[in-house]
């Protein structure tokens, strides 16, 4: 119930895009229990089938297979034993060992099918930290695991994106520290296990969870509200089960329920106001400016200043980001937008060019400036920026819809039509309404003949029954008609 109302899990559940971790917490949790509830083979196969519904949902729950040889371990264990004789043990069930080998392969297969599904795709991305390496980040994330318990007991001056963290070094005394501790207390959880096995197991999901965000693979933020929701929930135990045997003494409970009332309600009380902060984007990004500022909050904020159509707050935070960061491409490209909704033309097309010369991995720049130039009737310009952002982009639906509308500026409406037919096979209905934009050419004086030549084309192709492909045909050849006259 604490960790429930605890204003730190208030991240994973307001901020979108983190929905997918309470996802995969919400596999893998009941997957622990079956498998740790019983070895027989139904039980195991429940909890298999868990571990493939988190391993779909988001990559990181590969590491839950530590998890299930932590457990095994502990299945393994008897009153007693050592870690090395549960280990032994552990070693000697061939049926155990048969069943994690099984969930190993379902593993494996599913890198397999990502690495077809997602082929081309950044698996981290630290370009907002120049020098990053994966030593630097594994002896930050050191640091950083602390911070994350801490924060449980002291959950204060919360901020959701967080790019003011420091980059330590392997030898900084912050990381020695962090690090030296750790050891002891995985010392200490070591000479616990014949006793209370359980405070090993918490500490190695704990660690193990948060191994493919925090350990070496380098992403742009050191720290992350909802990184740690699924370890926490966990590594949780080892202190609540202990904690909660002092309220078995009836003269300790009542100073300790009135203590922890106290507690629960101010936990109520900052999840209430953490919540207000995720009420809007606007406000979300203000407390992140407020606490940590950073190149991506000041960006975001602009954007929605942006969308309020303030342009001159937006503009200035725009500016600030390429202060902070001047080689953040995501900051150049807002920046021509909004130049370009300005009017002024030549200060977007040098946000443009420095946009496309920084961004090298993901083609999203090649995307805006050819949808730039499109706006301004630049069509082959388009085609060509469009052509190039191809090789790395995965905004396949987007690139060809531009390259229909590009064809048609061209007066080519058979590469339009074969573009739209393609856009059309990943996303007809939203295709239904991007029709409007893609068509713009087609209905300037003079160009009736390439538009009746492309919905003529999309008609031969199976759409006489689409109602706005016929209705765009009869309305451009009454046009047509009419000019003739």
């Amino acid at each position: 119930a604490i960790f429930l109302i605890h204003p730190t899990q208030s991240g994973v559940v307001n901020y979108l895009s983190a929905r997918s971790s309470a996802l995969t917490a919400a596999w893998l949790l009941p997957s622990f229990y079956f498998y740790l509830k019983s070895s027989s083979l139904r039980s195991r196969l429940v909890s298999l089938l868990l571990f493939v519904l988190a391993l779909f949902t988001k990559v990181e729950a590969i590491a839950g297979l530590a998890v299930y040889f932590m457990l095994d371990l502990w299945n393994s264990h008897k009153d007693g034993d050592s870690v090395l004789e549960s280990g032994k043990a552990y070693l000697g069930r061939k049926a155990q060992l048969k069943m994690f080998a099984l969930f190993l392969f379902s593993a494996l297969a599913y890198l397999v099918i990502r690495s077809k599904v997602m082929q081309g795709y950044p698996l981290a991305d630290s370009a907002l930290r120049a020098g990053m390496t994966p030593l630097k980040y594994l002896a930050t994330q050191m640091t950083c695991w602390w911070f994350y318990v801490i924060k449980w007991f002291a959950p204060v001056d919360l901020v959701a994106d967080n790019m003011h963290y420091p980059v330590y070094e392997l030898t900084s005394p912050t990381v020695l520290m962090a690090g030296g501790v750790w050891l002891i207390l995985l010392g200490a959880f070591v000479s616990q296990w014949s006793q209370r096995p359980y405070l090993l197991v918490c500490l190695g999901a704990y660690i193990s969870l948060l191994s493919p965000t925090s350990s070496i693979v380098p992403l742009s933020e050191m720290v992350n509200e909802h990184r740690p929701y699924l370890p926490m929930a966990v590594f949780s135990m080892a202190w609540l089960l202990p904690m909660s045997r002092l309220f078995e003494e009836k003269r300790r409970s009542i100073p300790l329920c009135f203590g922890l009332i106290a507690i629960t309600i101010g936990l109520c009380g900052a999840t209430v106001d953490r919540n207000r902060v995720f009420i809007t984007e606007k406000s979300f990004w203000r407390d992140v400016l407020e606490k940590a500022p950073s190149a991506r909050a000041h960006v975001n904020y602009g954007l929605t200043l942006m969308k309020e159509g303030n342009y001159k707050e937006a503009s200035e935070n725009f500016d600030q980001a390429l202060k902070l960061a001047p080689n953040y491409y995501i900051a150049h490209i807002n920046s021509a937008i909004l130049q370009n909704r300005l009017g002024d033309q030549e200060k977007a097309m040098r946000h443009y060019e420095a946009a496309v010369a920084l961004d090298v991995r993901t083609g999203t720049a090649l995307v805006w400036r050819a949808r730039w130039h499109l706006e301004h009737r630049r069509y082959r310009l388009a085609l060509r920026d469009l052509e190039q952002a191809r090789v790395n982009s995965l905004e396949h639906y987007s690139i060809l819809t531009l390259e229909a509308e590009a064809h048609l500026g061209e007066g080519e409406p058979e590469k339009a039509a074969a573009a739209t037919l393609a856009a059309a096979a990943l996303n007809f209905e939203q295709l239904e309404k991007d029709i409007v934009v893609i068509s713009q050419p087609v209905f300037i004086a003079g160009h009736e003949k390439v538009g009746i030549d492309f919905f003529e084309e999309l008609n031969s192709s199976g759409w006489h029954d689409v109602w706005w492909v016929s209705s765009n045909l009869e309305m451009l050849k009454n046009r047509q008609n009419s000019s003739i006259r």
